[in-house]
């Protein structure tokens, strides 16, 4: 006699429904969770850094950047100059026997850095609440987020050295100072955002594919002849009181200094005054330090 199946029961069809819905709920958060990590996992990972060196190459790199007879330095180009330090050593002490823009300092501390922290901060304590014309009455010349974020504390000299100039006889060395953490870092910094829109760089080209660009529909006549001049030293030929009062004449014209700060136009005058005409410890060599004339 054959057997059929019986009908579930309602409590039994309503036990078979929960576990399917159980299942499925089960299966989305398992899928959800799985997506989670995945994406983790991906934003997290690295591509494998492949070399385009072999391993006993990297380690004569490695011996060769310890080696103190050579000096391992950028050049123009993106190139890489190896230099007997026997050559570049006196090439970096020529330059900063130029008395014009470079003197040697007596104190021997290791980071004669204190006396520029201080007058810095000192300026930068005295710029509090100024009525100015371009700001609203009793606006505040710097708030405490911005004081602390310019000032200095624990500051380190200038870092100076050559960059070779591999395309002229004898190679000579373009001074190169770096002032990352130097006193005046973050001060420049900032001022520097707020300059940085007067620039007018119609006469000015970015690069050697920027300058034929421009000059690509330019004609010369049979009497005419196209001239390179090689200027020496030009940010410091610069006379200081000129470049002052053009930077206020801009500043004073332009009516969108207030999106990018609320400092007035005095303020930032006296404060590009001091950074031009502080001074700045260099420490080209451990046992030497220089500072750069104003």
């Amino acid at each position: 006699m054959p057997r059929f199946q019986e009908q579930p029961t309602r409590p039994q069809r309503i036990a078979v429904y929960d576990l399917d819905i159980i299942k499925i709920k089960f299966v989305v958060v398992f899928h959800t969770v799985l997506r989670q990590k995945t994406v983790s996992i991906l934003k997290g990972s690295k591509p494998l850094r492949q070399s385009n060196i072999k391993n006993h190459q990297l380690g004569t790199l490695k011996a060769l950047s310890k080696d103190p007879s050579v000096t391992i330095l950028p050049a123009e180009g993106r190139a890489v100059v190896v230099m007997d330090s026997s050559d570049y050593q006196p090439k970096i002490y020529d330059l900063l026997q130029d008395e014009s823009t470079y003197t040697k300092i007596s104190d021997q501390r290791k980071n004669p850095t204190s006396s520029t922290e201080k007058s810095l901060n000192a300026l930068l304590n005295k710029s509090k609440i100024n009525n100015q014309s371009m700001i609203p009455a009793g606006a505040k010349q710097r708030d405490d987020k911005l004081y602390y974020k310019l000032r200095s504390t624990d500051a380190t000299p200038v870092t100076f050295y050559g960059l070779p100039k591999i395309h002229k006889p004898e190679v000579p060395l373009r001074p190169i100072t770096s002032s990352i953490n130097c006193p005046t870092y973050q001060a420049s910094k900032y001022l520097a955002s707020i300059l940085s829109p007067l620039q007018r760089n119609q006469f000015t080209v970015t690069n050697s594919n920027n300058y034929v660009r421009k000059t690509s529909n330019c004609t010369t006549e049979s009497h005419e002849i196209m001239v390179s001049f090689d200027v020496v030293s030009l940010f410091t030929s610069i006379p200081m009181a000129l470049a002052l009062e053009v930077t206020k004449t801009r500043l004073e014209s332009d009516s969108t200094i207030p999106e990018r700060t609320n400092v007035s136009v005095d303020n930032i005058i006296r404060l590009n005054s001091y950074l031009k005409t502080t001074t700045l410890s260099l420490v080209p060599f451990p046992t030497n330090k220089y500072s750069a004339v104003p």
